[in-house]
């Protein structure tokens, strides 16, 4: 089960002056975005990198500059190192990892093995005590190697994710898969881009690279050389999804 946390949200911060300023400059969308960018510093221990802005402005669906301006302009976040953070944040999950730390302590004391019991072995209590604190330390380190953000596709249909991932499994098998979530949703970027946020055209640039054997997204060639009964590539990916809706769910898309 994934572990979840919940931090302490004042239920009058939208009166305090700087949060005043930000909803005069930046409207409410402003005050959604302060608390998005809260969300993920406590996703991230409390510190995100000023070079992912542009990143993390996608994944918000926000402007990169409102988000700087956020970041800068109002005092509500520090910079130290190349990053920013929250000391409001910082504070209080210094605070949760402290009652984390005590509770640990707790249990162990409970627990702590005797040196043996009376037949000269150690107690089953000792090695539960031992397995579950290596589980909890495990846990641990997965969440803190999370990447800060999670994957977001420019097309929500079946038919855009299914040819996402096959164009995956075609890097992987030219070895060159992509290294990470990061790369991958740059990579999803560029082709929202070329495609103009045209579902059809983005298909087709991926058929496009995957029948050439390219390792890259490139801006769509429509060109058919004048030979008669020659179809572009985006006439053929337009084809291939409606047979596919047909397929799939018993109509045609048009």
């Amino acid at each position: 089960m994934k572990e979840t946390f919940y931090f302490q949200h004042d239920y009058g911060a939208r009166n305090d002056p700087k949060m005043q300023k930000v909803l005069m400059r930046l409207g409410l969308s402003g005050i959604g975005l302060f608390w998005s960018l809260i969300e993920m510093l406590y996703e991230n221990n409390g510190n995100l990198p000023l070079s992912e802005c542009e990143s993390i402005a996608f994944a918000l669906r926000t402007d990169e500059n409102a988000l700087r301006s956020m970041i800068n302009d109002f005092d509500l976040f520090k910079i130290s190192d190349g990053k920013f953070y929250s000391e409001s944040v910082l504070t209080r999950l210094n605070i949760r990892d402290e009652k984390s730390k005590k509770a640990r302590e707790s249990a162990n004391y409970r627990w702590k093995p005797r040196e043996k019991d009376a037949n000269g072995l150690r107690t089953d209590c000792d090695g539960n005590a031992i397995k579950e604190k290596k589980e909890k330390e495990k846990k641990e380190k997965e969440r803190k190697g999370k990447e800060i953000i999670k994957l977001v596709f420019p097309f929500e249909s079946k038919i855009f994710i299914e040819k996402w991932n096959l164009w995956k499994k075609f890097r992987i098998e030219i070895k060159k898969p992509y290294k990470g979530i990061i790369e991958e949703q740059t990579a999803l970027k560029r082709i929202s881009e070329l495609s103009k946020l045209d579902e059809i055209k983005a298909i087709a640039i991926l058929e496009q690279s995957m029948a050439n054997g390219w390792q890259g997204l490139f801006k769509l060639n429509n060109e058919t050389n004048g030979r008669p009964g020659k179809v572009s590539v985006t006439e053929r990916a337009a084809d291939n999804l409606r047979a596919y809706a047909q397929e799939v769910y018993g109509r045609k898309d048009g």
